[in-house]
C-alpha cells in the first residue's frame, strides 16, 4: 500500500489530505482535484531511536489505564511538542479511524529497528491487545536501548584514552622534539632512540597533514562502504567476528542478548517458536551472524528440533543448546528462553566488566612505553656528554 497527498479546492480553499491505497486509479477523487503526489520513500525521516522509545513509553503508560487506542493516540498528540512525533501521531491516528493498521503510516519514517517495530504495531492494530503488545515492544526497546549504552560505554573508555595518548604524542612533536634537535642536530653518532624520535619528528612535519586527510578519507570510505554494500559489510562483520579478541565474545553476546530477549517476548504474545525467531533475525546487527542464523526457520520447518536447527548454525554454545533442547522436550520453551535470556546477561555484564579491568592497565603500559621511550631520546645524548667531559 502506498501513501498519497492529494490537493484540491474547496470553497475557493487550497486543500491536501493524506490517502492510502494499493492503486490509487481505483480511489475515488475530490471534486476539482489539482495534483496528485506519491509521498516516496527517499524522502523518509529519521526519528532516533531515543525518541522512538519515549513515543512507545508513553504510549504504552496511556493504555495501562485502559484508554482505547485510538484516544491513547489522540491525547498524545494534544500533548507532544516535537514537531516530528506529533506528525506521525497525526498520521497514526488517521490511519487508524480509515481501518488500515499503524504500520503505515511508520514505513514513510527511517529508524532502528524499524522491522520489528512496524510488525508489533501491526499486531497492536489488528490483534485488539495494544495494552499488552505496546507495553511488550517498550519493555523490549527499552532492554536493547540499556545494552547499546552499557556496549558503547564500554567502548567510549578506550577511545578517550587512545585520544588522549594521540595528544599527548602530537604535543612532544610541537613543543620538545624541535627544542631538542636544535641542541642534537650536530652530533653524530646519535643512539637510536634518539634517531628513531628525529626520524618519527621529520615524518610528522613533512606529511603530517597527508596523514591526517588519508585517516579521514579512510573513516570516511570505510563508514561509506558499511553503509552502502551489503557484502563489505559482511566481510568487516566476519573479521570482527572471528579474528579480533574480546570484541568478537562482546559483539556475539550482545546480538544474542537481543535476539533471544525478542524470541522470548514474542512467545509470550502466543506466537509460535519459529514465527518469534523469524521476527527477531532482523534485530541482529551483525551481518556474519546473522547469515549463518537466517536458516534455523527453514531447517525447523523441514522437521528439525529446534536444538538440531541452532547447532546447525555452528554459532550457539553447549550450554544454550542444552537448554534449547530441555525447553523442547518438556514443552517449556518460553521458560528456557527466559533463562537464556539471563545467561546472556550475565555474560555480558561479565565480559564488560573484564574488559574495564583490561584496558586501564594495558593503555597504561603503553604510555609507559612512550614516556620510556622519550625519557631515553632526552636522556642518552646528554649522558654521552656527561662520559666524554668525564
Amino acid at each position: 500500500m502506498k501513501k498519497y497527498k492529494i490537493y484540491y479546492q474547496e470553497n475557493k480553499q487550497l486543500l491536501n489530505k493524506v490517502i492510502y491505497s494499493s492503486d490509487i486509479n481505483n480511489e475515488i477523487m475530490p471534486p476539482n482535484t489539482i495534483k496528485v503526489r506519491l509521498l516516496s520513500k527517499k524522502n523518509s525521516k529519521y526519528i532516533s531511536m531515543k525518541r522512538i522509545l519515549l513515543f512507545v513509553s508513553k504510549l504504552s503508560r496511556i493504555l495501562q489505564v485502559n484508554i482505547a487506542l485510538v484516544s491513547a493516540i489522540n491525547i498524545l498528540q494534544k500533548s507532544e511538542n516535537d514537531i516530528l512525533l506529533k506528525e506521525l501521531l497525526v498520521e497514526l491516528s488517521f490511519c487508524l479511524k480509515k481501518g488500515n493498521t499503524m504500520d503505515i503510516a511508520l514505513e514513510e519514517y527511517s529508524f532502528s529497528h524499524k522491522t520489528l517495530i512496524l510488525h508489533y504495531f501491526k499486531m497492536a492494530s489488528n490483534k485488539g491487545d495494544a495494552k499488552r503488545i505496546i507495553k511488550a515492544l517498550s519493555s523490549l526497546l527499552k532492554n536493547i536501548d540499556k545494552l547499546n549504552e552499557t556496549f558503547l560505554s564500554t567502548l567510549r573508555y578506550p577511545l578517550i584514552l587512545i585520544f588522549a595518548t594521540c595528544i599527548c604524542f602530537i604535543s612532544i612533536f610541537i613543543f620538545v622534539v624541535p627544542n631538542l634537535e636544535a641542541v642534537f642536530s650536530q652530533r653524530d653518532n646519535l643512539p637510536i632512540f634518539t634517531k628513531s624520535l628525529f626520524f618519527f619528528n621529520e615524518l610528522f612535519k613533512d606529511y603530517l597533514l597527508y596523514i591526517v586527510i588519508f585517516i579521514f578519507l579512510g573513516v570516511f570510505l570505510v563508514y561509506y562502504s558499511l553503509r552502502k554494500y551489503t557484502l563489505f559489510r559482511y566481510f568487516i562483520d566476519r573479521i570482527l567476528c572471528t579474528y579480533v579478541p574480546v570484541l568478537k565474545e562482546l559483539i556475539y553476546i550482545k546480538n544474542m542478548y537481543i535476539f533471544f530477549s525478542s524470541v522470548r517476548t514474542l512467545i509470550k504474545l502466543n506466537y509460535e517458536v519459529n514465527v518469534a525467531i523469524d521476527y527477531s533475525l532482523v534485530l541482529i546487527n551483525n551481518k556474519y551472524l546473522l547469515a549463518k542464523m537466517s536458516f534455523i526457520n527453514t531447517d525447523l520447518q523441514n522437521g528439525l528440533s529446534i536444538e538440531e536447527a541452532f547447532r546447525k548454525t555452528n554459532v550457539f554454545d553447549e550450554t544454550s543448546l542444552s537448554l534449547l533442547d530441555l525447553g523442547q522436550r518438556s514443552n517449556n520453551v518460553d521458560l528456557i528462553m527466559n533463562d537464556l535470556v539471563k545467561k546472556y546477561k550475565k555474560d555480558f555484564k561479565k565480559i564488560v566488566n573484564n574488559i574495564s579491568v583490561l584496558i586501564e592497565p594495558l593503555f597504561f603500559f603503553i604510555i609507559s612505553l612512550l614516556i620510556i621511550w622519550i625519557v631515553l631520546a632526552v636522556f642518552q645524548p646528554i649522558w654521552s656528554i656527561s662520559e666524554f667531559m668525564n
